[in-house]
Formats: structure tokens, C-alpha cells, sequence
């Protein structure tokens, strides 16, 4: 299952890098997107501009990738190549383009969490199946054998955890 995330995540991530650069090319060449606007109105009215700009981008980059979400999500989870879309498959097309709208920071801090409960649970399992080990092979067990056995390597993911 975290598999599956890890997936639909990047490939979300690297769709949304592709919708950003196209929005960011757009908002550079045409006048009124370019410039912050001198009053509170017209800046909001820019900004609602851009993020219409970027939801037809979003959704237009989903329909031509064929990056239905329910195919993402789905057991298999992989863009099939363009083929004539269902009324679902445009939905998910759609439902997919608005959530590339939402900008690549969005899924880079998405699979960044993914990964890091991933590692987690690695490692705590790693620390299990030790203390495991060390109680199979030894009725007398105690803190300082549980730190020599525990590789440097396994140590490494306390470090991530406080930075």
C-alpha cells in the first residue's frame, strides 16, 4: 500500500513540475499576470487569475498525459498511453488537473512524508527483529548488547529525526 502512494505521489509530483513551468511561462509573457498590481483589488484579482491560469493548465496537462486519478490510485497505478476517455476517465483527468493546480510543493512535502513513515517503520521493525535475535540467543540481555548490535547504518535514521 505505501508503495502505491509513493507512486501516485511522484507521479503527481512530476506532472505538477510540468503544470508550474507551463503556468510560470504563461504568467511571464502576458502583461497583466507579470507585474504585482499597485492596490489590494487588483493583486487579488491577479492572484484568482493565476490560479484559474493554473487549474486549466493542471487539467489540461492531466487529459493529455491520460493521468486519470482513479487509474493512479488504482492496484496497477500507471498512466495508460492516450486513448478515447470515458466520462470517468475525464473526471479523474479533471479531478487529477486540480490537484496538480495545488503547485509541486504540495507533493514534494506529500512524498517527503510518505518516505519518512516508510523509513520509520523500517526501522522500527529493524530494532524489533534485534531484539529479537539478541533474546533468542541470550537469556541475558541488556542495554549496552542492544546498542552493540544495532549497526551504524540503523542509527542513521535517529539523525533525520532531529534535524
Amino acid at each position: 500500500m505505501e508503495n502505491l502512494f509513493i507512486s501516485v505521489s511522484l507521479t503527481l509530483f512530476m506532472l505538477s513540475l510540468i503544470t508550474e513551468k507551463i503556468s510560470n511561462f504563461i504568467k511571464l509573457h502576458v502583461r497583466s499576470l507579470a507585474y504585482k498590481a499597485g492596490d489590494v483589488d487588483g493583486e487579488k484579482k491577479r492572484e484568482r487569475k493565476m490560479q484559474f491560469l493554473t487549474g486549466v493548465i493542471g487539467i489540461a496537462v492531466a487529459l493529455v498525459c491520460n493521468a486519470d486519478f482513479f487509474m493512479l490510485i488504482s492496484e496497477n497505478s500507471k498512466i495508460e498511453p492516450l486513448t478515447l476517455l470515458s466520462f470517468k476517465g475525464v473526471v479523474g483527468c479533471v479531478i487529477t488537473g486540480l490537484f496538480l493546480s495545488q503547485g509541486s510543493k504540495f507533493f514534494h512535502d506529500l512524498l517527503n512524508t510518505v518516505l519518512y513513515f516508510k523509513n520509520m517503520r523500517k526501522a522500527i521493525y529493524n530494532k524489533q527483529q534485534i531484539e529479537n535475535d539478541l533474546l533468542e540467543s541470550s537469556n541475558n540481555v541488556n542495554a549496552d548488547s542492544l546498542l552493540t548490535a544495532v549497526t551504524a547504518d540503523q542509527r542513521q535514521d535517529d539523525e533525520d529525526v532531529n534535524e
